[in-house]
Parts: C-alpha cells; structure tokens; sequence
C-alpha cells in the first residue's frame, strides 16, 4: 500500500511535469506529436522515481531497456485514449492528457513494479 502511495504521489508529479512540457510543445506542434514528446519525457522521469523512490531499486541497464516496454504498449492505447477523448467526446485537448493519465496509471504501477523488482512477483 505504501509503494501504491508513493507511486500516485509520483505520478501526480510526473504528470504535472510532463503536462507543462505538452503545454510547451502544444505551441510548436500538433497536439499528437506534443503528446508523444511529453510521453517520453514522462517514462524516464518515472523511471528514475520509480526506481529510487517508489519501489527501492537499483537504476539498471536491463531494467532501464525493460521499463519502458510497459509504456510502449500503454502509448498505443493513450493515443486511442487521446484521440477518442478529443475527436469523440470534443473534450479540450488541454485537458485530455490528465484524463487519460488518470485511466492509465493502474495499469503501469503493476507492469512497472513487476519490471522494477526483477520480473519476480513483488513481496508485499
């Protein structure tokens, strides 16, 4: 329950960070692009936090080549997410990413803790 917290306040965090960089990138470039940007920014920001806070682990070299599969999958739904969000339910393409964050994020703490803690089932 205590990584599960920690993992909420993290993304609360990574969120807010990765949302002001899609803010930034939203001016330059079509809100997909901007998002699939700030996307990638966000993994390595959440691995890093996921590592050294979230789930008390070592920065890896296999686990940072791993981590970020959990995404890849992830991004193919976000992007459907995204697009049924803005084209389908005419919902602000400001306001998308942090619905979508939102629906996601249960589906990453149990990849990411998985990946994290060495493909071993966690200990809890």
């Amino acid at each position: 329950m205590k990584q599960f917290f920690y993992f909420v306040i993290g993304g609360v965090i990574n969120t807010a960070l990765t949302y002001l960089f899609y803010i930034g990138l939203i001016n330059i470039f079509d809100y997909r692009i901007s998002y699939t940007i700030s996307y990638i920014f966000g993994i390595i920001i959440s691995y890093i936090f996921n590592s050294k806070i979230v789930f008390n682990v070592n920065i890896r070299f296999i686990t940072f080549v791993f981590y970020p599969l959990v995404y890849v999958a992830q991004i193919v739904l976000a992007l459907f997410v995204m697009d049924f969000l803005v084209r389908q339910l005419s919902i602000n393409i400001y306001v998308a990413p942090l619905i979508n964050s939102s629906i996601l994020m249960p589906i990453t703490f149990f990849l990411g803790r998985y990946i994290l803690s060495g493909f071993r089932a966690p200990e809890d």
